[in-house]
């Protein structure tokens, strides 16, 4: 995935956000776009990096100004970056002789 941030500048309230959701995912194949007023920007993911020129000028097409813009590419992290391991204890009963696991997770750094 590649995340793009674009400064807009010109955009005043939510229906000015999704004017510009709308111009981005008409010209461009994204998987998500997300625009904020208040920041000033908008944040697009797609699986391949979007070109420049196409993206301002669907930006500026809607009578907004794209400014400069930044590509990262993401990928998915583990939910705990650390160390994660399960041990598993196993236990019979005194009275009948049953076995039961429990299993435990252990994280540490």
């Amino acid at each position: 995935m590649i995340q793009t941030t674009v400064q807009v500048s010109g955009m005043a309230c939510s229906m000015c956000e999704a004017h510009i959701n709308d111009a981005i995912r008409a010209a461009f194949s994204v998987e998500k776009v997300s625009s904020s007023h208040s920041k000033g920007e908008t944040v697009i993911l797609s699986q391949a990096p979007l070109d420049e020129n196409a993206l301002r000028t669907a930006i500026d097409a809607t009578g907004y100004t794209a400014g400069g813009d930044q590509h990262r590419s993401l990928r998915k992290e583990r939910l705990f970056p650390f160390r994660e391991e399960e041990r598993v204890r196993s236990f019979r009963c005194r009275h009948r002789g049953h076995r039961f696991d429990i299993h435990t997770s252990y994280i540490g750094g």
